[in-house]
């Protein structure tokens, strides 16, 4: 399930177990920019040993060059035999921001983020506001539990002090950090707010 970008683009990288790019894609879905649908793109990959483990990365830009979304699995590649694919059932974003509310303008050098997580590992949750010049202004991290019992997301409060001289427009985001062999990003989420002295 995606939206693609600001530039009507979704991004695909197969990431192997070396950190290397083994296929990298640019879908472009510019006809059908602000619409969400379902996507299943074929990769096609090469690897030279029997098995290696992997990570596919999906992610969008926004109109300033700045992650915008990015959601992703880790796989194990096989050079020879049948594919096991096994359809994911969850298809709710992993953090839901309560607020602040998209477009909202805050002052005061911090505000409180409420909302709720599915963490995709044991890594912290990784709040940051990223000015339209791709600086950070602000970040914190906290730590989530998983959900328990009937509930599919954790609740959290954190709050996110940010320095900025003026008016602002930035994006926060939301993200998560890979606790495996393979490094980097392994989910994101944001939304647009205006911050204030």
């Amino acid at each position: 399930m995606i939206t693609p970008g600001d530039d009507g683009y979704v991004y695909i990288d197969l990431i192997g177990e070396d950190n290397r790019i083994i296929t990298r894609e640019q879908l472009d879905y510019r006809r059908l920019t602000g619409k969400t649908f379902l996507i299943a793109p074929l990769l096609e990959f090469k690897i030279s040993a029997a098995v290696e483990a992997a990570r596919v990365v999906l992610y969008t830009y926004d109109r300033f060059g700045r992650l915008k979304a990015l959601t992703s699995v880790d796989v194990l590649l096989l050079s020879v035999g049948d594919a096991e694919i096994y359809p994911f059932i969850e298809l709710q974003s992993p953090y839901l921001v309560r607020y602040p509310n998209k477009g909202q303008v805050l002052q005061g050098g911090s505000f409180p983020v409420i909302g709720l997580a599915r963490p995709v590992n044991n890594t912290p949750l990784i709040l940051e506001a990223i000015d339209e010049t791709g600086e950070r202004v602000g970040t914190v991290e906290t730590q989530v539990p998983q959900p328990s019992g009937d509930l599919s997301h954790t609740p959290f409060e954190v709050s996110l002090p940010y320095t900025v001289s003026g008016q602002t427009p930035v994006l926060l985001t939301l993200r998560q950090e890979s606790n495996s062999r393979i490094p980097g990003t392994v989910s994101l989420t944001s939304m647009e707010i205006v911050l204030e002295p």
